[in-house]
């Protein structure tokens, strides 16, 4: 592990001053072969598709628990196949999906920079250079010194039945769940125990009534359990500063929108979505943070602005986006949030 000065631009995009961050960087790629049946101008998927790669695509080694596996490809060492492990920010440059059902993405920094932000790791892209940064968990002096002592983390996953305490759970939403709390981002569970609390609903007529009784007693489904797994959170401080770069990074994507859509409409409409799913999650964080009594700061006025963007890039958003009507857990988040401006866009 090395530090080296975060670039300007990074800066910018993130919402952090510059300062010298932790990384971990990869050195420049050595000499590849290049092939010679793809024309310099080729669309970066043809690199990787199968019948006209030139040949398999090269994993490349990254720090340990980086959210992501990378690999260049065999014949243009600017070309990438990424495979994050959960939702990500699209920071600048472009990315595609693979025509193929592993979430794949490829990433072309051949003319521009790509930059991906998943959780606290930064991964970026520029002309076959990979850096990759671990983002601080806390503001002030300790950003130009030792890391943290303390991690911003929350407690180990309790798991789902310690959580729900005998109430049911739909099948859609205990994936979803377990999904985000099995995700190498900390802040994860966070969402997962909030969404847990957010969008689930009783099954029946008699989970009805006893999630009735607990609310008019004060204690609601998921809110002691989830209150009794938080007890034990050693910096609050520093999860909070992660909540606040998540939002930063969130209203980033949603300024950059319009101009995305603009370029390329495809690469558009997938942010649009990564936007409703980044800002739904935020909406699960702060349930999560009001249940642990926390005060409403600085992680708090980030999603404020978050929303702002939102507001003043309402067109770009309500053109781009294009849902499934039978997704479940649209239809959950529409039935929670009819008066937000994310729940709004499912409505229409």
């Amino acid at each position: 592990m090395t530090t080296k000065p975060l670039p300007d631009e990074l800066s910018a995009l993130l919402g952090v001053p510059a300062a010298t961050l932790h990384l971990d960087a990869l050195p420049p790629p050595d000499e590849l072969p290049q092939a010679k049946s793809l024309d310099s101008a080729a669309p970066v998927a043809s690199f990787f598709a199968e019948g006209t790669a030139a040949g398999p695509p090269l994993p490349l080694a990254l720090p340990a628990r980086a959210p992501f596996t990378l690999s260049r490809a065999f014949g243009e060492p600017a070309a990438f196949l990424v495979e994050p492990e959960g939702p990500f920010t699209l920071l600048r440059g472009m990315v595609d999906p693979l025509d193929a059902p592993d979430g794949l993405l490829v990433a072309d920094s051949r003319t521009q920079p790509v930059s991906l932000r998943q959780g606290a790791w930064l991964l970026d892209l520029d002309a076959g250079r990979v850096q990759i940064w671990r983002l601080p968990a806390e503001s002030g002096p300790r950003l130009r010194a030792e890391a943290s002592p303390l991690p911003a983390e929350p407690p180990p996953w309790p798991g789902l039945e310690a959580l729900t305490e005998g109430y049911s759970c739909p099948s859609w939403l205990e994936r979803r769940v377990k999904m985000l709390a099995s995700s190498p981002d900390p802040l994860n569970r966070l969402v997962a125990a909030g969404m847990l609390h957010r969008l689930w609903s009783p099954a029946d007529r008699t989970e009805r009534q006893r999630a009735l009784r607990a609310a008019m007693a004060g204690d609601a489904p998921m809110v002691g359990s989830i209150r009794r797994w938080l007890v034990t959170v050693p910096a609050w401080e520093a999860l909070e500063e992660e909540v606040r770069l998540r939002a930063l990074a969130l209203t980033a994507e949603i300024e950059a929108l319009a101009e995305l859509l603009l370029e390329d409409e495809l690469s558009g409409r997938a942010a649009a979505s990564r936007v409703l799913a980044c800002r739904d999650d935020l909406a699960s964080i702060a349930t999560v943070l009001a249940i642990a009594g926390r005060p409403e700061g600085a992680w708090h006025e980030a999603i404020l602005a978050s929303d702002r963007a939102a507001f003043h890039h309402s067109a770009a958003l309500a053109d781009a986006l294009f849902l499934d009507a039978d997704d479940p857990w649209l239809q959950a988040v529409a039935r929670v949030e009819p008066d937000a401006w994310w729940g709004a866009l499912i409505c229409r």
